[in-house]
């Protein structure tokens, strides 16, 4: 008896100092379970930086949007995107409303820095009519930018356009287009461009980019539901892409043998266009090509890389354009 009564106390004993290690493991009030028992609540997984097309496929000639930047490098507020002014229809046409720059995410700050500390979406509301881009910057410094001093042939600034992030608006009666400074150098193919469209309005070709002083150029074709790049004389192919909705589309330019590349959305379709270079003395153009061509639709960044690219890169820059890191398309 007296053995099984001290065996007993020690059992006890024994669990009451189980207790009391298990009561001091356990989550003071406040912290999450695991706060001090596996450091989970310090071990936490960080967010993903972000990836802009740069990361994926670097070394571009130039690149521009309103909606995002083109690397982490320039994921930060110090990055101009595009200057916004008042539109034909306001009170005082043209005139200066303000800068819309990068930010840590990576796309553009929509938070309240315009004049009077209000949000780029409200300075544009409170005018009649909005805002129109007066200027797109290069990021990549390849032009000096895109830009039109006459008011009624910027693009239209429009909020939302594609997963809540501004687009430029087109319309070819107005002959909307942004030029750049003139090349100081023949550009020889290989060369692609890339871009984020959606086309509306009539069948006619337009352009997201291209130049003036050559026909080298990326956008849609004379028929519906049709993308085209172009070579510099001209030489073109097509491939599908339905109207009224967004594409992401990357373009190369590779000679007369087919071998160039039109990628549509991830869907690739082969093709030829000219060997030419475009020429030295021909600026760069966004939403309108030479001399014609201007696109009735949403331009939300356009860019081109003096260099082949190879499917895999073709691959990434695609779902890079389409990912979360882009418009989530």
């Amino acid at each position: 008896m007296n053995r099984i009564l001290k065996l007993s106390i020690l059992l006890a004993a024994l669990l009451g100092a189980m207790g009391a290690a298990r009561a001091q493991m356990s989550p003071l009030p406040g912290f999450p379970p695991g706060t001090f028992q596996n450091r989970a609540a310090l071990d936490a997984g960080g967010v993903a930086a972000y990836a802009g097309p740069g990361d994926v496929v670097g070394g571009a000639f130039m690149w521009g949007s309103c909606a995002r930047v083109y690397s982490l490098a320039k994921a930060s507020t110090s990055t101009s995107m595009c200057d916004l002014v008042q539109g034909p229809s306001g009170a005082s046409p043209g005139t200066a409303v303000g800068t819309l720059r990068g930010s840590a995410t990576g796309f553009v700050d929509l938070t309240g820095y315009f004049a009077g500390s209000v949000t780029p979406a409200t300075a544009c509301g409170l005018i009649t009519g909005g805002c129109t881009v007066a200027k797109v910057y290069d990021q990549i410094g390849g032009t000096a930018g895109w830009s039109n001093a006459t008011n009624s042939q910027q693009p239209a600034l429009v909020f939302s356009s594609l997963n809540g992030l501004p687009g430029m608006v087109g319309v070819s009666a107005n002959i909307t287009n942004m030029l750049g400074t003139a090349l100081v150098a023949d550009i020889p193919v290989p060369y692609f461009y890339a871009s984020v469209y959606k086309k509306t309005g009539t069948a006619a070709e337009s352009v997201t980019i291209g130049y003036n002083g050559s026909d080298s150029s990326m956008g849609t074709g004379v028929s519906a539901n049709t993308a085209q790049i172009k070579g510099s004389l001209s030489t073109a192919f097509t491939a599908t892409a339905a109207d009224n909705t967004f594409h992401s589309q990357i373009g190369l330019a590779n000679g007369a043998s087919p071998n160039s590349v039109l990628n549509i959305d991830g869907t690739e379709t082969t093709g030829s266009t000219d060997a030419n270079n475009i020429p030295t003395g021909a600026p760069p153009r966004i939403l309108r090509g030479n001399g014609c061509c201007s696109i009735d639709g949403t331009v939300m960044e356009v860019g081109q890389w003096n260099a082949n690219i190879s499917g895999p890169n073709r691959t990434a820059l695609n779902s890079n354009m389409h990912g979360a890191n882009g418009y989530n398309f």
